[in-house]
């Protein structure tokens, strides 16, 4: 947060020839653009965004108000104000679609596949050297944690979504999100506790641990080829069948040995 605080005192609020409240809004919508702040993530106070912007807390209010008339972000009674999500889970189409049709359910995780291969090129593009020991951090975390399978959850979707964020590309963040909630709930669905299996969590953690030194090396085919190889795991573990998937980084053994070895 106090990184992030640093970055939107750069940020032009000084503009003589329009309105401090709109320069204040157009200013916040496009730090948003570039994925700054994940959908669903809290921004700071309307006090910090004023002592950091230099502006009043009457200009950040009305800029606020402006960016939730445009349905970029959202408040809630008592909670702050946050960035709004690609769409709610009940008004997600995606989930009926897959929810009952394991050809739809394989469409849409090869589909986020290759969105996130897209992803990880970008991410290890522009990631920097504090996002990457940032990364590594929530990655020894994860390592650290034993026999809690809802933690171990929720700290990899962490890992991945910090990892999106390193793209600063909101269209990607947004997108992903949007698959990834529906696959996750379809997880739950089918009752899938990768989580509570160590020798998964090993596996997975392993994983996490070569991506974030491939992202480091800022090497994008490595981080493809290790991001592959992760969600062809996953794909085993929903019992997907990938053998349409033309992709040797998910169907060699050889080159799974490689990597892991």
């Amino acid at each position: 947060m106090a990184h992030r605080l640093t970055q939107i005192r750069n940020l032009d609020c000084q503009q003589e020839n329009r309105p401090k409240s709109d320069a204040v809004a157009s200013a916040l919508k496009s730090f948003i653009a570039k994925g700054h702040y994940a959908p669903g993530e809290r921004l700071p106070s309307e006090r910090d965004l004023a002592g950091a912007l230099s502006v009043s807390r009457v200009s950040v209010r009305s800029a606020l108000q402006q960016l939730k008339a445009q349905k970029i972000v959202v408040s809630r009674p008592g909670g702050g104000t946050f960035v709004s999500t690609p769409v709610s889970e009940s008004e997600n189409p995606l989930y009926e679609l897959v929810s009952d049709c394991n050809e739809n359910l394989r469409d849409l995780f090869l589909v986020h596949t290759h969105l996130d291969a897209w992803g990880i090129r970008r991410a290890a593009e522009r990631i920097t050297d504090e996002q990457v020991s940032r990364l590594r951090e929530l990655v020894r975390e994860f390592k650290s944690i034993c026999g809690d399978s809802k933690r171990l959850s929720k700290l990899d979707a962490k890992i991945h979504l910090e990892i999106a964020q390193t793209t600063g590309s909101a269209i990607y963040i947004n997108l992903s999100l949007l698959t990834r909630d529906v696959l996750g709930r379809v997880l739950l669905q089918h009752r899938v506790q990768i989580f509570e299996d160590m020798a998964h969590v090993a596996q997975i953690g392993r994983r996490n641990w070569l991506l974030i030194e491939a992202l480091a090396d800022r090497n994008p085919d490595k981080a493809e080829e290790i991001m592959r190889d992760r969600r062809a795991y996953f794909g085993q573990a929903l019992d997907l069948d990938l053998a349409l998937v033309d992709e040797p980084s998910i169907h060699s053994s050889s080159a799974r040995t490689n990597l892991y070895n």
